[in-house]
């Protein structure tokens, strides 16, 4: 029988051949692994690279409203479409409502006569639509009437009033308006009165609840389409 050749160490030939075997075959695998990773690494960083985010396209508010623009001034704002048309003046005039007269739209120019002083509760103060405006469109309502509405404002105009929400203001009618190319002007989009059977008031908690309803929603947002032609 043929003795196995050993080195001087004490191995065998054959011993050493499968040790190399061994080691070369786990450093083909640990070698081809992390090949596998790096490919699979590069491929997501370059297609993260130069893919484009899809972009959500903003939706129109006012898709469909109407446009009014007075003739002296070019200030417009944005109605319903199912509202009816309103009524048009060769200044600064508007008047009209929505075909259920719920509502009720006055865009003119503030009477001389100075109104009676009355308590004016602010129950919100928003911007416009149009960004980089500066006028403020408050809610609220006079406690004598309880008539809710939405009125544009100066930011100066709500500040020398103090209109805050939840506070109340002593003001006249004439108080909250607006100023554009050198005119005072009023815009309020309120509730109809007559709706209510001809009452001249409803009751607190109805006027406060109509903020939320969607009367009240569409008048905010007639209120803040004003923008400049």
């Amino acid at each position: 029988m043929k003795k196995i050749v050993k080195n001087s160490d004490g191995f065998g030939v054959i011993e050493i051949i499968l040790v190399v075997v061994v080691v070369g075959l786990i450093g083909f695998v640990g070698y081809y692994a992390y090949s596998q990773r790096h490919k699979a690494t590069t491929s997501t960083t370059s297609t993260q690279g130069t893919t484009t985010p899809k972009q959500t396209p903003v939706a129109d508010p006012y898709a469909g409203w109407k446009s009014y623009c007075d003739k002296s001034t070019n200030g417009c704002f944005r109605y319903s479409s199912d509202w009816d048309d309103l009524i048009r003046g060769t200044d600064v005039t508007a008047l009209g409502g929505n075909k259920g007269e719920t509502l009720t739209v006055e865009y003119n120019e503030p009477t001389d006569a100075n109104g009676g002083l009355g308590d004016f509760l602010t129950k919100s103060v928003d911007a416009v639509t149009i960004s980089g405006s500066s006028y403020k469109v408050v809610g609220g309502y006079y406690t004598i009437s309880n008539v809710p509405g939405y009125y544009l404002v100066d930011p100066s105009v709500a500040q020398q009033l103090g209109l805050k929400v939840g506070a109340t203001s002593k003001i006249t009618n004439n108080d909250l308006y607006f100023t554009f190319a050198s005119k005072k002007a009023t815009f309020v989009v309120h509730y109809n009165p007559a709706a209510s059977g001809g009452a001249s008031s409803i009751a607190t908690t109805a006027a406060n609840t109509w903020f939320a309803s969607a009367d009240g929603q569409t008048a905010l947002k007639t209120v803040q389409s004003f923008y400049k032609q």
